[in-house]
């Protein structure tokens, strides 16, 4: 998982081979259940509201006029980010602006943030990953002394340990990245030996006190290993050519199962396993179950961010582009339910990073709109009073 942090530099070729392989990237929640969280700061929407169509004329044509007068423009320009937070209520189809979310566990330079405290490390921080039971932290941390002289990519990571207080810390492995805990906490996978110039490790485990360390596959680029609810089986993503999921066995590292043009794998109840398919021209939702694979959900745009509702029976997943949407869609029968995103078709693209269920009936949705901004909403109406949804 990664938080807003400190970008560091040096290593574009590897945040651009994992960062967006639709991972969904997760820590523990309240009650032990396991929550989406983004790298997103800023606030919320505004919440003010257009009525009547005479202001919605003159929106429309002043969006018109600076379209065309900036179109030009924003084509060569890098694109501007505003990010947004939602809440959707499914029953109602309807969202409503809501604050950012706020993670207790952070980073920012070389500091791992826990409910406010600063815990100092020796290098920038890369990312961190609190533990399912809510004690401990994995931090991963970055060094790039050697970029002065080294060609990108370069620099070396580390894996820490520390107590939720900060006692405790020690290094966990040199070499390290990509750390997942364990449903119980007891253990952490993550991809040891890393060679940063070729970006490729190890997939190991080991216990938190660094015993009982082995390695379950062969060295290669490989990224964010996930365990299974049981944790009895890893998956995680190849990302070399046209990306790949493989799903292995704890305790022999032998392969259970190897998906194809795939990525993001997110586990729900016992062994299923959601996961993002590539085909020629469209994403599908796909499911992984007892052996057999089935399409939850197609796209004509990218799909991310799969999550699992609290209770293992539903997944929420979003499109992204200009007519960005968030789907919700039944695990044992597929067909999804749509709801567009507000203002999306007013931007030239938008990220979903961030979906969170509240109970079974809400979800909070944040990420980034890029390019145009679009007009200001409250409630569930937009600047020409269209229901935002759509189901």
């Amino acid at each position: 998982m990664r938080l807003e942090g400190q970008q560091t530099e040096g290593l574009a070729g590897h945040e651009a081979a994992v960062r967006r392989q639709g991972e969904a990237w997760t820590v523990g929640g309240r009650g032990g259940r396991r929550a989406v969280v983004a790298r997103l700061t800023g606030t919320g929407l505004p919440t003010s509201r257009t009525d009547g169509m005479t202001r919605c004329a003159g929106v429309v044509v002043a969006l018109a006029a600076l379209l065309a007068a900036t179109i030009g423009s924003a084509l060569a320009a890098p694109r501007a980010a505003a990010p947004f937070s939602f809440e959707l209520n499914l029953a109602s189809g309807t969202f409503v602006a809501a604050p950012q979310p706020v993670h207790e566990v952070s980073y920012a330079g070389t500091d791992v943030i826990v409910a406010g405290r600063n815990i100092p490390l020796p290098d920038p921080v890369w990312a961190v990953e609190p533990s399912p039971d809510g004690r401990r932290v994995a931090a991963v941390t970055f060094d790039s002394s050697v970029c002065a002289s080294a060609p990108p990519p370069c620099g070396t990571f580390a894996l820490w340990m520390m107590n939720r207080d900060g006692s405790g810390l020690r290094l966990f492995s040199a070499d390290a990245t990509d750390p997942a805990w364990s449903p119980d906490s007891r253990r952490l996978a993550f991809v040891g030996r890393y060679d940063t110039p070729t970006l490729s490790g190890i997939v190991s485990v080991a216990n938190i006190d660094g015993a009982r360390r082995r390695e379950l596959d062969k060295r290669q680029q490989v990224v964010r290993p996930r365990w299974s609810t049981d944790a009895s089986l890893l998956a995680y993503t190849l990302p070399s050519g046209h990306s790949s999921v493989r799903v292995v066995r704890v305790s022999d590292g032998r392969r259970v199962a190897a998906l194809t043009r795939a990525a993001g794998p997110a586990w729900g109840r016992g062994r299923q396993l959601a996961f993002i398919r590539h085909l020629d021209n469209r994403e599908v939702l796909a499911l992984w179950d007892k052996g057999h694979m089935r399409v939850l959900a197609t796209s004509a745009a990218g799909i991310t961010t799969p999550t699992w509702s609290p209770d293992g029976r539903k997944l929420a997943f979003a499109t992204s582009g200009a007519a960005a949407a968030i789907g919700v869609v039944r695990a044992d029968r597929g067909r999804a339910r749509m709801f567009g995103l507000p203002t999306a078709g007013s931007h030239t693209g938008t990220d979903v990073t961030d979906i969170i269920w509240e109970g079974g009936g809400k979800l909070v949705v944040a990420g980034r709109h890029y390019g145009i901004p679009g007009p200001a909403l409250g409630g569930w109406r937009g600047a020409c009073g269209v229901r935002l949804s759509t189901v």
